[in-house]
């Protein structure tokens, strides 16, 4: 069973790929040969190899989203190029069809950010919400 930490970190980022996009994530506990402490995930496609998420201690709960929400971005992005699809994701509204927005802490908490002028685009887990 996956760690209740690392779930509400991955809640509001899976939120987000399955408000913006047709990117369909799957979400598995990581096992080791002690059989998993539920402190680590992997996160994938169906058409992709997956890649580790992990619930790392001393960081806040806004911390942990961004780390997880960079790791999962890749994910994400790796499945648009492979489905023909812009990569751009999430798009940044300040750069149109410039780069992706990226995940950051911003006045202690989680955002979306432009990485050119590092404002604060959207909260983690509201896109598509406005």
């Amino acid at each position: 069973m996956i760690d209740a930490a690392l779930q509400a970190a991955l809640a509001p980022v899976l939120r987000d790929v399955t408000a913006t996009t047709a990117v369909v994530l799957e979400v598995t506990e990581a096992r080791d040969d002690a059989g998993g402490d539920g402190r680590s995930a992997l996160v994938g496609s169906p058409n992709l190899a997956s890649m580790g998420v992990w619930f790392v201690e001393g960081l806040s709960s806004d911390e942990a989203v961004t780390e997880i929400a960079g790791i999962v971005q890749e994910v994400v992005i790796k499945e648009l190029w492979r489905s023909d699809l812009p990569v751009s994701w999430p798009p940044c509204p300040l750069h149109p069809n410039g780069h992706p927005l990226e995940a950051g802490v911003v006045a202690g908490r989680a955002f979306w950010r432009c990485p050119k002028s590092s404002a604060a685009v959207v909260e983690i887990g509201s896109l598509g919400e406005h």
